[in-house]
Parts: C-alpha cells; sequence; structure tokens
C-alpha cells in the first residue's frame, strides 16, 4: 500500500489544507475518521497531528481544534514525550492552518476533500481483495459482495440536501441569497428577463438551431458575457479549432472580424492588453476531436483546475450533440439523453451553470417556430435541460443580420414570446432590437 498521500497539486499547499482538515473540519473527520491513518503522512510532526486529532475524534466526536492541539502539545513536551525540535516543527505546522476556513480557501477545501476519498478508497479495495481471493476459495460469496461494496463507499457521502421549511429558514435564505449573487447574464435583456437575470449554479442551458445557424457564435457570446462579470470560464469545443474560437472571442471583446485578426495581431494584442483590464473573470479554451470528450473527463479536468487553484465558475461545451457517451446503448436517442442528463449532473455537483447546443432536427430547416419536440436525436434533452432558446432566422433576416430568438422552456422563468435581435457572425455578436420585450403569459415551464 502507498505510503502517503499522492495529491496533484503543491505538496506544501496541499498539505495544510489536508492537516487543516483532520484538525478542524469535524465533517472530514466523520467521513474518514475510520480509514485515515497517521502511517500515510512523511513527516513526523505530520504524523503526531494526525494521531491526536483521531484520538480525540475517538474520543468526543468532534474535531479537537488548535486549542486542543496545543494543550496536547504542551504536556507532552512537559512530559518528555516529544523533544523540542519536533514540538517546534509541530508549533509551525499548526500555525500555518487557519483558525477559521477562509472563503478563498474553498476550492483547495473540497478539492482536497475529494482526493482524500480517491485515495482511501482504493487503499480499501486493494485490501478488501487481499481477502476476496480467499473467500473465493472457500465459497463466501455474501462476504465479497460486503467487502467490496464498503471498500469503493469509502469517502462517499449522502448527496441528498433537506432543509425544513421554518426551522431552517435562515439557513435556506442565505444559500438563496449566496445562489442569486452568482447570476450570470446573457446581455441580452429579454432574456435575462425570462431567466430572472440570467444562468444559475447547476443549471443547464442550451441554444437550439439548425446546422450553420450560430450556436456556436451563441456559445461565445455568452461566455465573453460570463467573463466580464467576473467568471471564470472553461471553453470546450469539439468540433471548431482552437485558433478560431480564440479569435472569435478575440473579435467579439476588440470588435476586431475574427477574420482579420491575424493579420491585424498587433493591434488585437493592444486591445486585448487593454479591454482585459475590464474583463474581471478570464476564457479558458481546450480543443477536443467530436466524440473525443466524455462528461467523466469533463469532471476530471474540473477537479485538475480546482487543484491548481483555478476553479471554474462557468462551463460551455460546444457542443453536447457530439460528446462520448459513457457507455454504448442500444439507441442513439438513449446514449443522447444519458450524455445530458449526466451533463447536468456537473453543473449540480460542481455548483456552475454550463452552456451548451444542440441540434434541431431535419425539419427545423424549414421552420419559422421551434419547440421542444424539434430537438434532434432525443426528446429527453429537452425534459434535462433547465433552459432551451431557439435561433431562427429567415432569407430576409440573414440578409440584414437579425434573428429571432424563442424561449421555449425556461424552469425558473417564463417561457415563450419572441427575441428579435441583431447578429454579426464576424465578431459573434448579439444585440437586442427591441428590449421591450414580454413573454407570453400562456407559456410556463416548471
Amino acid at each position: 500500500m502507498s505510503n502517503e498521500f499522492p495529491l496533484a497539486i503543491p505538496s506544501d499547499l496541499l498539505r495544510i489544507h489536508l492537516i487543516a482538515g483532520i484538525v478542524t473540519d469535524p465533517r472530514f473527520l466523520q467521513v474518514y475518521h475510520t480509514h485515515l491513518d497517521s502511517k500515510y503522512f512523511a513527516s513526523r510532526e505530520e504524523q503526531w497531528l494526525v494521531d491526536v486529532a483521531l484520538e480525540h475524534y475517538a474520543a468526543y466526536t468532534a474535531a479537537p481544534g488548535h486549542s486542543v492541539i496545543r494543550m496536547e502539545l504542551d504536556r507532552q513536551q512537559t512530559t518528555g514525550e516529544i523533544d523540542a525540535p519536533l514540538a517546534e516543527n509541530i508549533e509551525r505546522l499548526l500555525t500555518a492552518i487557519p483558525t477559521i476556513p477562509r472563503p478563498e480557501d474553498k476550492h483547495l477545501r473540497d478539492y482536497t476533500f475529494k482526493q482524500t476519498g480517491d485515495f482511501l478508497r482504493k487503499e480499501a479495495i486493494i485490501l478488501a481483495a487481499q481477502y476476496v481471493l480467499d473467500d473465493v476459495k472457500k465459497g463466501r460469496a455474501d462476504r465479497i459482495v460486503r467487502l467490496m461494496e464498503d471498500a469503493v463507499s469509502v469517502g462517499k457521502t449522502d448527496d441528498r440536501q433537506m432543509y425544513r421549511l421554518f426551522a431552517d429558514a435562515e439557513k435556506w435564505l442565505m444559500e438563496l441569497e449566496d445562489t442569486e449573487k452568482t447570476v450570470t447574464p446573457t446581455a441580452i435583456p429579454a432574456l435575462d428577463n425570462v431567466l430572472n437575470g440570467g444562468a444559475r449554479p447547476g443549471e443547464l442551458m442550451l441554444w437550439m438551431a439548425p446546422t450553420n445557424y450560430g450556436k456556436s457564435h451563441g456559445l461565445i457570446w455568452v461566455g465573453k458575457v460570463a467573463a466580464l462579470v467576473g467568471r471564470r470560464v472553461l471553453h470546450l469545443t469539439l468540433e471548431m479549432p482552437l485558433r478560431q474560437v480564440m479569435a472569435r472571442y478575440a473579435a467579439g471583446v476588440t470588435n476586431i472580424e475574427s477574420n482579420r485578426v491575424w493579420d491585424r495581431w498587433g493591434e488585437v494584442l493592444n486591445k486585448l492588453a487593454r479591454e482585459g483590464e475590464m474583463y474581471a473573470g478570464d476564457v479558458i479554451v481546450e480543443q477536443f476531436a467530436p466524440r473525443g470528450l466524455s462528461v467523466s473527463f469533463i469532471r476530471q479536468m474540473l477537479d485538475e483546475y480546482s487543484g491548481r487553484g483555478e476553479p471554474i465558475d462557468f462551463l460551455v461545451v460546444d457542443y453536447g450533440d457530439i460528446l462520448r457517451p459513457a457507455q454504448r446503448l442500444e439507441k442513439t436517442y438513449l446514449e443522447q439523453g444519458r450524455i445530458f442528463e449526466d451533463l447536468r449532473g456537473v453543473g449540480v455537483d460542481y455548483n456552475i451553470p454550463i452552456w451548451s447546443a444542440v441540434q434541431s432536427g431535419r425539419q427545423g430547416h424549414s421552420k419559422d417556430e421551434m419547440d421542444a419536440s424539434d430537438v434532434g436525436e432525443s426528446y429527453d434533452k429537452a425534459k434535462i435541460a433547465d433552459f432551451i432558446c431557439t435561433m431562427v432566422q429567415n432569407a430576409e433576416q440573414r440578409v440584414n443580420g437579425e434573428m429571432t430568438l424563442s424561449p421555449i422552456k425556461a424552469r425558473t422563468g417564463k417561457a415563450g414570446g419572441k427575441v428579435y435581435v441583431n447578429v454579426d457572425w464576424r465578431t459573434s455578436t448579439i444585440q437586442e432590437i427591441d428590449p421591450a420585450f414580454e413573454p407570453d403569459d400562456d407559456y410556463f415551464r416548471n
């Protein structure tokens, strides 16, 4: 078995958060205390802190905190159980641990919690496997199942959330307030009106249109706006080359047409430096081949960014229809439904909004209006998404650089109606023509 945690961010930084969890976080200890062991830690001071914390939790079902640790440190120094150099190293390590968790460290604490679970789970599976070999020979099928179930459940917590309407009113209202503070607008006033402000963490938002109607431009628009309001955006492109996506983002920021970015690169560079000061966030773009990216790998990427101290606030996937399914199913529509269900689960688990796109069926090319039945491949996409906005453009609108957007589903708002916009795909820009939009009263989606 491994003798220390093999975690993928700078060891000094992670060590502090790992020890902080053991010393100060009762939830961390509740989940891991039966599986943690000081033998997994490299230094004597770490081993000492872990042993003291685990002994305290076993006796009192509580995290010891700094004061209890220091009392025990003083006691053992007085009795001569530890020497002065070790005591100094313990005190130095303890001083580095925040007494009260800092909000800015949340992503590292969450990452540490998850990585600890992954490590201890693997160790438990390896240990269980040693017993399984013997149990197979003795025909103990029930014991084998129990051993493996226990091993794979290490570090797994109950994902259910529960609040009491009256008794927990302050808690859930504060959480609701925090959520509203992280709403990300589209900067298209009528759509933001439908969405009660914009996209919320945990929501899956979709553009729907036929081929070559601007879905990718729409995704770049919402990604740019998200960066402008302070989000760290991860844009995953599965169809368009990375350089083209970067050029479109640059065009949107600098107002220089994307096909001119390369021959005006000096001007673009200066404008990006100047305009970048206005943007509180940033955009990270990664390219994959069609069907070359799965939802499970998206989760891994989000963990890696968190581990590097760059937690992602806003995810763009261009686009969901060409993600790789987790497993091959008998029917394509079943695979597609499962992909979007898993994608929405990423938003919920990582508490971020996700924007993606879906292709409409063939009939979408000849329609002036579309509804949820026009979603290509699988109607399950429409059932799973929190928001769907169609993009329709007749011949006259195409000539005039106009488009009709129709919010056909809005789980947290009021759907229906039409939004008329000017579009300039040279700079991936969408501007509303008539901001005095009112959704139709007969359209409600719950």
